[in-house]
């Protein structure tokens, strides 16, 4: 276009077509009434995309993963023991640690600083961190799990990047995903005004995010939430905040089963969210192993609903399964090749997206992860920076 452009151009203003017999006869000389319609409105450059990384807070020991798994669990642990050829593991230099056991988020007090220095260097301009909240926990009686690292964001100098809370309510009991589940983990949503009460505090803190002075929120499972509840929560936060100096509430909620209706005001109060891999009609299984067509996904499972979006690189979920040992229910990523990263890069930059979700910063039990690694540097983050 832009070699077209220019010869076109010329065309215009020389009324000579004898060269470029495609296009049609324009005869107008006029030429200036066009500069100065274009000094009279500009094309203006699109506004900047923020791209947030989804961060997981599970690197540190917890009771209820103690008793519902084994003691000392984590990611970390899992993937260390792991016998897998194509594992991935944190990249020790640029993470500044003594090795891969030196990664847990309670132990290691440079962690979080070192990947705020991170965001800095490749332009993200901050973590949507999982957040887990619960009616009832009969581990701990705590409603708040590994609370500990968002108070930790929340107290520490974030050199002007920002945090927001996606509230992964998913019940933990009677969940395969989440061990053994002898105890009770789970929310009802009967205690709502409790909730809202609870984050009010949060919300003023000067690290955390907030939309034209709205605190801003994400609902990671609203299916599991009744219109009436996802509506309650709401309003009722909306009043808060505003009794407490904010202009409202900037709620989303997770459209990648659906978009619900009679919820939200618009589209673009939903954000879509990716790999939906338990639903696409791209995974297919290959012998004994489930896998993912990344190259596929991109083609078909791309629609862009909304001015929110996610991208994602690779998935890998055996070190999540691998103990106990559920390798059999595991799902890989094949062709998720540099040319086919482009090609979604292209997709959103051609898209309405205003709000960019990067999955993830570090799901190391699931190899979706934009952290630096042993294995590929910092490749994913590089690849950001460079094209948005």
């Amino acid at each position: 276009m832009e070699k077209n452009f220019s010869e076109f151009l010329n065309y215009i203003i020389k009324n000579n077509g004898s060269e470029y017999n495609r296009y049609s006869i324009i005869k107008y000389t006029n030429y200036n009434y066009i500069l100065d319609n274009i000094k009279q409105n500009p094309i203006l450059p699109k506004k900047n995309l923020q791209k947030f990384a989804i961060y997981f807070p599970q690197f540190h020991e917890i009771e209820e993963n103690n008793i519902n798994f084994y003691e000392k669990y984590t990611d970390i642990v899992n993937l260390k023991n792991l016998s897998y050829t194509d594992k991935e593991t944190p990249n020790l230099d640029i993470l500044n640690l003594k090795d891969i056991d030196d990664y847990d988020l309670i132990q290691n007090k440079n962690l979080l600083n070192t990947q705020v220095s991170l965001l800095e260097k490749y332009n993200i301009d901050g973590f949507a961190i999982y957040y887990y909240w619960f009616s009832t926990n009969t581990v701990t009686n705590k409603k708040k799990i590994m609370y500990d690292i968002h108070t930790k964001f929340l107290d520490m100098d974030m050199k002007g990047k920002k945090i927001f809370f996606i509230w992964a309510n998913e019940n933990w009991s009677d969940n395969p995903a989440f061990g053994k589940n002898i105890h009770k983990i789970m929310n009802d949503y009967s205690d709502i005004e409790e909730h809202c009460k609870e984050l009010v505090p949060i919300f003023k803190n000067n690290n955390y995010l907030k939309n034209e002075n709205k605190p801003v929120f994400y609902i990671h499972h609203p299916w599991f939430m009744s219109n009436t509840q996802i509506n309650k929560f709401k309003n009722t936060m909306c009043k808060l905040c505003i009794e407490n100096g904010f202009n409202g509430f900037d709620l989303k909620i997770n459209a990648m089963n659906s978009l619900p209706k009679d919820i939200l005001e618009n589209k673009n109060d939903y954000y879509e969210f990716h790999p939906n891999y338990k639903q696409t009609k791209t995974i297919f299984k290959d012998k004994d192993q489930i896998k993912l067509n990344y190259e596929i996904y991109v083609d078909k499972e791309l629609d862009f609903k909304t001015n929110i979006n996610t991208i994602f690189f690779d998935f890998d979920n055996k070190a999540r399964l691998s103990n106990p040992n559920r390798l059999h229910q595991s799902t890989i990523c094949i062709n998720n090749t540099n040319e086919n990263y482009i090609k979604y890069i292209n997709k959103i930059k051609n898209s309405d997206t205003q709000i960019l979700l990067i999955n993830a910063w570090n799901e190391w039990g699931e190899r979706m992860h934009i952290e630096p690694s042993e294995q590929k540097g910092d490749y994913y983050l590089n690849l950001i920076k460079k094209n948005f």
